[in-house]
């Protein structure tokens, strides 16, 4: 079977010898929501344009190896550039905004720091993770191969 409703995504360093390793949050996606078996082929990318087509090999409780069937042709980056500048927001709004602006395809994201930013965000790299979660999940949800 062929998975092609939704790309995974892998870190670049995880892609080695012609495999691709997942973590697991996308190995549990994989294999309980989407209900894959080992042989089923799906769609992986790296975030920065490359798109590859990979067969599940095995999967483990903590993560899954994929045998990397082929490689898409390069995806490019969007012709315009579309750099987004948001003063931050409340969190939950916050949040959202960056996911729609994702799935819009914007190429850069900058957080302005104003007068009426939120305190939260002040202390350094606190948000910076989920940020990247929510980035990694819009450009999956909007099939994207470029993350911002």
């Amino acid at each position: 079977m062929f998975i092609k409703t939704t790309y995974f995504y892998a870190i670049p360093e995880s892609f080695s010898k012609g495999k691709v390793f997942l973590d697991d949050n996308e190995t549990h996606h994989l294999v309980n929501v989407l209900r894959a078996k080992e042989g089923d082929e799906f769609l992986v990318t790296n975030g920065a344009g490359e798109l590859f087509r990979c067969r599940l090999s095995k999967w483990y409780k903590k993560g899954a190896v994929a045998e990397i069937v082929e490689k898409k042709e390069n995806i490019p980056s969007p012709t315009i550039d579309i750099c987004l500048g948001m003063g931050l927001i409340k969190s939950k709004l916050m949040e959202l905004a960056l996911d729609w602006a994702i799935q819009l395809g914007i190429s850069r994201f900058v957080p302005i720091i104003t007068d009426y930013t939120q305190k939260e965000f002040l202390q350094k790299g606190k948000k910076y993770s989920r940020f990247e979660k929510i980035a990694i999940s819009a450009i999956k949800q909007s099939l994207r191969t470029h993350l911002p």
